[in-house]
């Protein structure tokens, strides 16, 4: 089965398109199996599924893995009244594989992938905090995402930033971000270029694995300021 993760960005969302942001909280798996009125008709390949069991053969299964749309999947933690030099970063959840995968068992790599983006901010502009007073926020910043891989899937959780950099960093990318805050900084649009610099093969199942060269790309995300997260969310 060829599996990757849907929507990419400097956290996760799918292979760039499918290299990185996707959502999740709960992975389903919803499976279709035609095995009664199916066997009167034409399956697969032209064969019924009594055909396919009669060859040894396994009928195809159709899956498909679903998120909640309200999933927060990154969260990017930047001080107010930020200069050029300050730093932020940004963690991230991947669904799945960040680059196309086949595994013989069908596993999605649902919890292997992690991100994090360090940024450094190269100019900004100026906007009204809540209170009317006017600050300056990031306009443009540049850094590098790392995906770290983990077979041990440990759980991750925005209020434990450490837990988004367990495993092994396996890709680096350089980035260069724009910010678009709204007037009292409560929402903002980023937009980014992500270039890959460096990949790292590893191990998973017995097999080694290298990730493959993936083109230059564009992605974009939006969110909005969480007191409770302490930085802007991303669904």
């Amino acid at each position: 089965m060829l599996n990757c993760c849907r929507g990419r960005w400097f956290a996760a969302t799918g292979v760039a398109g499918n290299r990185l942001n996707s959502r999740f909280a709960f992975a389903a798996l919803f499976v279709a199996a035609f095995f009664t009125a199916a066997l009167a008709l034409s399956g697969c390949g032209g064969a019924t599924p009594g055909e396919w069991l009669a060859r040894g053969d396994s009928y195809p299964i159709i899956t498909e893995q679903m998120y909640p749309a309200d999933e927060t999947v990154a969260l990017m933690k930047i001080a107010p009244g930020a200069r050029v030099g300050d730093r932020g970063t940004i963690l991230g959840i991947i669904h799945g594989w960040p680059f196309p995968h086949s595994d013989a068992q069908g596993d999605f790599g649902e919890g292997l992938f992690t991100y994090r983006t360090d940024f450094v901010v190269t100019s900004v502009a100026p906007t009204l905090s809540a209170n009317g007073s006017q600050i300056a926020m990031p306009m443009t910043a540049q850094g590098v995402r790392k995906i770290y891989f983990d077979p041990a899937r440990t759980p991750v959780s925005f209020d434990s930033p450490a837990s988004f950099t367990a495993g092994t960093p396996v890709i680096a990318d350089a980035v260069t971000i724009s910010f678009a805050f709204d007037q009292t900084a409560s929402t903002v649009e980023i937009t980014g270029q992500i270039r890959q610099a460096s990949v790292r093969e590893f191990s998973y199942k017995g097999e080694s694995i290298t990730p493959p060269e993936m083109p230059e790309e564009s992605s974009a995300m939006s969110g909005y300021y969480s007191a409770a997260l302490g930085g802007y969310a991303f669904k």
